[in-house]
Formats: C-alpha cells, structure tokens, sequence
C-alpha cells in the first residue's frame, strides 16, 4: 500500500509544481522539466545493470560509475521508465526546484545558492532513504566496503554525498544558465541551448567532484569526507542565515511538498515499524523534518509568523503568497 501511496502522491504534487512554475515564467518551467531529465539520467545510469545496455552504451556508463563501488536495484512500482520509477524522477525535479525556489529569496550568490540547495535537498533524503530502504522501494548493495562507519541507517555516505554533488552542480548550471538566457534575450532556443549546456555541465561538475571524493577517501575515509563535505557547506551557508531575508512570499507548493514527505516518512517509520529495524530513527528523523521545514521556510519565516499571529485575532495585513499571483523566474 506505501508504494502505490507515495507514487500516486508525487505524481499530484508534481502536476502542482508544474503548474505553479508555467505561472512564474517559462524559464522556471523549463528549468524542472530539465532538472527531471537529469534525475531520470543519473538514475538510469547507477540503477541499471551495465551488461543489460545496449553495448555501445556500456563503455559511457561504466566510464561514469568509476570510482562508485555501490548500487541499488528498484522495487516495482505502476510506472517504470527505462527500469526507474517515473515518481523517483519526477519527486527528484521537484525537491530541487523547491530547493531552488527557497534559496532564490534569500540573496545568496550563485556558489553559495548552490551550495544550500545540495543541504536543502539532502535534508528530504535522510528522511527519504532509510524509509525507501527498508519499505523495498530500493535495496542498496555494497562491494567495495563493509556496513559500519561508512553508512547511515544501512545506506552508503556515497548516496548523501551525491545528493551534494549532484543537486550543487545542477542548481550552479541552471543558475548560470538561467542568467545568460536572460542577458541574451529570453528567446525559446537561446533558453533550450542554455539549458541543455547546463545540463552537460552538470555532469561534468559531478564527475570532476567525484575524483574529489575518492582522494578524500584515501586519505580521511568516506566518514571524514562526508563530516568534511557537510561541515564546510553548513558553515558556509547556515552561519550566514540570520542575516539573510525571512520576510518574502510564502510559497505554498514548497513547503507543502517538503511538509507532504516527511510527514509521509514519519508515518511510514511507526505504521509499518520501521523503528524496530533502525530504533535511532526514532529520535533521529523528526529532528531532521524540524530542521529541513525550518530550513525550508526560513525566507518566509516572518511572514509566515505574521499569519500565525492575525489567526490568533490580532489582524495584519496579509503577504501574498507565491502561488496567489505570477512572480518572476527565480535567477
């Protein structure tokens, strides 16, 4: 029942985000059409057996996997597209485009916006993996290391750290791309060529910061890659927060598809007993669907306080909120 539930579940609130995001602009559109075909890609590329590929594709993907001893192998849900649940891509575009969204308010600059989207979207997938791993939404398998310091909840520092990677290196292209579509005229097909460098430029960020991860790894394990990885961005970004704006619009679809999927994991880990398995979960994950619905909501945070109080009796003027009226794409 959980594998229909949560496929069905992004299937609507994906159908929401797209509509919300033709409202803001055709960039903005665009912009998670794009990120859901990098997500379909990435997963394709680790989720599929490389000796089921057609065999002049072999040698690219296996150029692509260097360096990564793990995998995982898919459940079967309603709709699967090339062996990936079309939810996992659809629901992947959708948190980066939330990510995105949140970090567009709040002034920080290209690297740093990036940056805070990897953190952003990696707070959801703590949430996310030790759920999907022990419900058999995905089972993971480890080769090239034993279970132990090198995982979390049973899911290799690797799949976090490629949330990082990954998510950063999208948000830094899309960004640039959104930028220079703009500058150079916001025309269809200087949109799409922008877009689609962007994407290549994506990977190729990916690749090189993987070569990054396997030196680290020989040097300070994947557990001190991944303390050093998240230290850095965390202080990069979050020190920087109480200086940054906590009164913009409130975007509804964000935060309640940020709000939908922890719910949605915490129900999963007591209803289907999830903790007897993993009983630190139990204080683990709603610690982290605090601090990602915080983080998530910090741009609208006075705002949002603002509404808290006028339906306590005391009236205020109401901020609009993001999907009430089109805004301009987020840069």
């Amino acid at each position: 029942m959980s594998f229909i539930s949560i496929e069905l579940s992004v299937y609507v609130l994906f159908a929401w985000g797209l509509y919300t995001a033709v409202r803001r602009g055709r960039l903005d559109a665009m912009s998670l059409i794009a990120t859901c075909i990098v997500s379909f890609l990435v997963e394709f590329i680790f989720a599929t057996n490389i000796a089921d590929l057609p065999a002049w594709l072999q040698p690219w993907i296996a150029g692509a996997r260097k360096g990564s001893d793990d995998g995982y192998d898919y459940g079967t849900f309603l709709v699967m597209v090339g062996g990936v649940p079309l939810w996992v891509v659809l629901g992947w575009g959708s948190i980066v485009q939330a990510a995105m969204r949140t970090t567009a308010k709040l002034g920080f600059g290209v690297v740093l916006a990036a940056l805070a989207d990897g953190l952003l979207a990696a707070s959801v997938d703590f949430g996310l993996d030790p759920i999907a791993e022990q419900l058999g939404y995905w089972k993971w398998w480890m080769s090239g290391h034993q279970p132990g310091l090198n995982t979390a909840f049973g899911i290799p520092l690797d799949n976090f750290l490629g949330w990082m990677m990954i998510v950063g290196g999208l948000s830094l292209t899309l960004r640039i791309a959104c930028q220079l579509s703009v500058k150079w005229g916001s025309r269809l097909w200087v949109e799409l060529a922008c877009l689609t460098v962007a994407m290549a430029f994506a990977f190729v960020i990916a690749v090189g910061l993987q070569s990054v991860w396997d030196w680290l790894y020989a040097r300070v394990t994947p557990a001190g890659t991944f303390m050093l990885v998240y230290g850095a961005a965390g202080l990069l970004t979050v020190t920087r927060l109480p200086w940054l704006r906590r009164d913009a619009p409130i975007d509804v679809w964000s935060l309640s598809l940020i709000g939908y999927f922890h719910l949605f994991f915490l129900t999963m880990l007591v209803t289907q007993r999830v903790y007897v398995a993993q009983p630190v979960l139990i204080a683990f994950m709603p610690l982290m669907a605090a601090g990602s619905l915080l983080a998530f909501a910090w741009p609208s945070s006075a705002t949002l306080l603002e509404r808290i109080k006028s339906a306590r009796g005391n009236p205020v003027a109401h901020p609009r909120t993001t999907d009430e009226a089109p805004a301009r794409p987020s840069r």
